[in-house]
């Protein structure tokens, strides 16, 4: 593979996470040299939660991104906030040619049930005419694109939805839907009118790792062969850096085309965006 269609700076909502990814030295940074050389066509920037959407517009403000992805559906379009971001920032990118990507279309709720086979991180929508109607949201809209779930054993009943999809269902048959299958408007933590990037006040942190540190500049420097790689963290607000090593991993087989990026089963090979992990880190598609 010579060139990459679209690589993303993932989930640049947390203010501080935004400024390193987009400011000197960030992520961006990269990812511009990588468009201007040839090895990226476009540059886009994802999110999740309630606050995505405005900060996507602040995202567009700062670089003109070539898309934007953010989740999409009738639960999370029925919180006022939430919605009201949604059709500012659709305006935006329709204006400037920014294509909208959305995600969660199908997504029910967090999982219940422990026992289930999960596919994804969340509990999808199992039921066709469900799925069906939720896919019809999304696409009623000529301006969105519709990502499929992670859960490829819905791809087929999302692509039939896609293809042979009929008039946007209204808004009793989806509330019909949110009652029969107790869709969580607040999927991502399950905090109904919280912020959902941020957990409620007194709730435990999450415990960072510990990162190993290396002398200044020798992450940049091309590892030998079944010599373990680096990558590269945020840097603090002292300007210190923290690094890790890595050991080389050899690809895995994708479950569907989406997620593929080099023939399956081949040692991916070395180059700097791959490892780069620092804030709004890339993600590729």
């Amino acid at each position: 593979m010579e060139r990459i269609d679209l690589i993303q700076l993932h989930n640049l909502v947390d203010e501080h996470e935004w400024e390193t990814a987009l400011g000197p030295g960030g992520a961006l940074e990269a990812l511009v040299e990588a468009r201007a050389q040839g090895l990226v066509r476009f540059i886009g920037v994802t999110g999740h939660g309630t606050r995505v959407a405005a900060m996507h517009r602040r995202s567009l403000e700062r670089f003109p991104f070539d898309a934007v992805l953010l989740p999409y559906n009738f639960t999370m379009m029925a919180i006022p906030g939430y919605a009201a971001d949604v059709e500012a920032l659709v305006a935006v990118c329709r204006e400037r040619g920014v294509a909208v990507q959305t995600i969660k279309a199908i997504a029910r709720r967090r999982w219940q049930d422990d026992t289930q086979r999960r596919f994804s991180w969340y509990e999808p929508l199992k039921d066709p005419d469900a799925i069906a109607r939720a896919v019809r949201f999304v696409l009623g809209r000529s301006e969105l694109f519709l990502n499929s779930s992670s859960d490829a054993t819905l791809l087929r009943l999302i692509l039939d939805a896609a293809t042979h999809r009929g008039a946007t269902p209204c808004a009793k048959e989806l509330e019909a839907d949110m009652s029969r299958y107790e869709m969580a408007t607040a999927l991502c933590l399950g905090w109904v009118g919280r912020d959902l990037t941020r957990p409620p006040a007194g709730a435990a942190k999450r415990p960072r790792p510990q990162l190993q540190r290396r002398p200044s500049g020798r992450h940049n420097e091309r590892p030998r062969q079944g010599q373990p790689r680096v990558q590269h963290r945020a840097g603090r607000p002292d300007g210190a850096a923290g690094y890790r090593e890595f050991q080389p991993r050899q690809v895995p087989r994708a479950r569907h085309s989406s997620s593929s990026l080099m023939n399956a089963g081949e040692p991916a090979p070395y180059h700097p965006l791959r490892t780069l992990r620092s804030a709004g880190r890339p993600s590729l598609l």
